[in-house]
């Protein structure tokens, strides 16, 4: 079975780029996402832009769509990132989630739902 594994974190707890804090954080991530390669759990995943760069479009009722600049979610914590994992149980995905390389965020899992005839 398949798992999304969303990760969300206040975006200014982010180590600036090419510090050695980022340097830091980036090799645990490096180290995180080859586990999931030799483990075979690996799917996809990413990294997402800051919440700065979203656009929401909101749909209502079939009327004219509305383009909302940020995120749906106005929070602290933002979307930062995800994983798609394959694991053979919820218990299984949570333990990966459990290992992912941040001391502070807010880690959801969610199983994946699929159309039988979609291939």
């Amino acid at each position: 079975m398949e798992y999304m594994i969303l990760i969300y974190r206040e975006e200014t707890d982010a180590p600036e780029p090419g510090t050695p804090e980022h340097g830091q954080m980036m090799a645990g991530w490096l180290a995180f996402n080859q586990q999931l390669i030799d483990s075979g759990h690996w799917v996809t995943g990413g990294g997402l832009q800051l919440s700065t760069s979203a656009t929401t479009v909101r749909r209502s009722g079939g009327a004219v769509d509305t383009l909302l600049d940020g995120p749906y979610a106005e929070t602290k914590e933002q979307l930062g990132g995800f994983y798609l994992v394959r694991a053979d149980d919820l218990d299984a995905a949570l333990e990966l989630a459990k290992a992912v390389p941040l001391p502070d965020a807010l880690v959801e899992v969610r199983p994946l739902t699929y159309r039988p005839d979609a291939g």
